[in-house]
């Protein structure tokens, strides 16, 4: 479980960011929503964040700066000598940001480096510029108070901590400046700190919509699950999901489709991609899902119709597409990362799903979801604290900031607020101003008005 993520000079974000998934007080609000530890300290870790904020405030740069991060790790060991590190997007528009370093943080719930059954905490941190990797430290809590496991800065040796076993001279020996001591020990046969990068490789994950590009259907988690090693437990859970969402479909079955040619696949006016790849499209498109519906004769059954799921309503195909995750990520007690979650959902869909979550029967595994969104319709009292609801909002100079609604205080933010109706108010700011005079479609509108265009 993730407890803390942190930014500083990413894209729009200027100045360092915390989003903070501890529990702060209220212990009796929604106890569901979060999970207590026997870690140092007790911290109670929140199973959901919800960020509001207009359009272009910053809510994507924060989900994806965590998800960069999150590649950074898994892919640096890869770079050659002196390659540049194609993560670094520092703020520029503020020159003098343009050259610092960007820095990310995060501390998090991860299996004990030696007894795997036993969860323990952890605060890993980089910061880096377009070549060199600046720092690089990894900590772990063996009591309130955390020790170092490694720590690293730029020319200088690496520094070790007791806990710390397996290789660490011989990585270092061949380390490159441009490459995580993480990613690289991550990757040794039967180190310690593959348990680190499998943290950062299973139990961090996100969801995209992808539908339909161009004309040409794109494949997706839930597609591939269906064709799987287990796929028939997971067409059986899919279908529950989705007939729980009264979507009327009562099953999923895949079908093999015969495509003769790949001319379909062809997006007018893209650049030509090689028939060999798009050989490749065709056999994945091949196993194609179909919705089951039931059929009637006026008021009686008499059996079931199928329809290909892009036939579904775009919402329909929206949840489909979502639903592998969210099974996906209750099941492995992981965190979900999604970007826009009610895009094409009805209000009470996107509730189901963060429901989901916050229920201990559903949610065993005490997975994650972060999460952004415009849906007013989810900001309210009876479903979050206020410590899950997250702003962003960019000052005059084009830089984010994130504050969470606790910030406002009791005396402030009572409890039963209406938390939607302030928000659309401006109460907790994070809108847009709109400016109606800067968009002036016609010169004179009373010579358009008489026709004298």
């Amino acid at each position: 479980m993730i407890i803390e993520f942190v930014v500083d000079n990413f894209r729009s974000i200027k100045n360092e960011q915390v989003l903070s998934l501890i529990a702060e007080g209220e212990k009796d609000n929604h106890p569901e929503n979060y999970l207590t530890t026997d870690q140092p300290s007790d911290i109670a870790i929140l199973k959901t964040a919800a960020i509001y904020g207009a359009n272009a405030s910053g809510k994507t740069t924060l989900l994806e700066a965590l998800l960069l991060f999150r590649e950074l790790v898994l892919s640096s060991m890869e770079y050659k000598i002196d390659e540049i590190i194609s993560y670094y997007e520092p703020h520029r528009l503020d020159e003098q940001y343009e050259n610092k370093p960007t820095k990310f943080e995060i501390e998090f719930l991860a299996p004990d480096l030696y007894e795997k059954e036993t969860n323990q905490r952890y605060n890993y941190s980089i910061s880096y510029n377009k070549k060199f990797i600046l720092s690089e430290e990894l900590l772990i809590f063996k009591s309130t108070k955390p020790s170092t496991l490694f720590k690293r800065e730029s020319d200088s040796p690496v520094k070790w901590g007791e806990y710390l076993k397996g290789k660490k001279q011989t990585i270092e020996s061949i380390l490159l400046d441009n490459q995580l001591f993480l990613s690289v020990a991550g990757n040794t046969k039967d180190h310690p700190l593959n348990v680190i990068y499998r943290f950062f490789r299973d139990c961090i994950s996100s969801f995209r919509s992808v539908g339909i590009i161009g004309g040409m259907e794109l494949d997706s988690y839930t597609r591939r699950q269906l064709t799987g090693e287990h796929s028939d437990t997971f067409a059986q859970k899919l279908t529950q999901l989705l007939k729980a969402a009264d979507t009327g479909i009562q099953g999923i079955r895949v079908k093999e489709v015969k495509m003769d040619s790949v001319e379909g696949l062809k997006i007018e006016g893209a650049p030509a991609i090689p028939d060999e790849f798009l050989e490749l499209i065709k056999k994945d498109l091949a196993s194609r899902p179909f919705a089951v519906h039931d059929k009637y004769n006026g008021e009686e059954l008499i059996g079931v119709q199928e329809f290909d799921i892009m036939k579904e309503s775009q919402g329909t195909i929206q949840l489909f597409d979502l639903a592998g995750p969210v099974i996906e990520t209750l099941q492995a007690g992981s965190t979900l990362i999604i970007d826009e979650i009610s895009t094409s959902l009805h209000p009470d869909i996107t509730k189901f799903i963060i429901s989901l979550f916050h229920s201990k029967k559903t949610n065993p595994f005490n997975a994650q979801l972060i999460f952004s969104t415009h849906d007013i319709i989810t900001l309210t009292s009876d479903i979050f604290r206020r410590d899950q609801i997250w702003f962003t909002q960019k000052d005059n100079y084009g830089a984010t900031s994130l504050f969470s609604l606790l910030e406002f205080g009791k005396n402030i933010v009572r409890k039963g607020t209406n938390f939607g109706s302030w928000y659309l108010k401006g109460k907790f700011g994070a809108l847009p101003f709109i400016n109606r005079n800067l968009f002036i479609p016609f010169e004179d509108e009373e010579e358009v008005s008489n026709g004298e265009a």
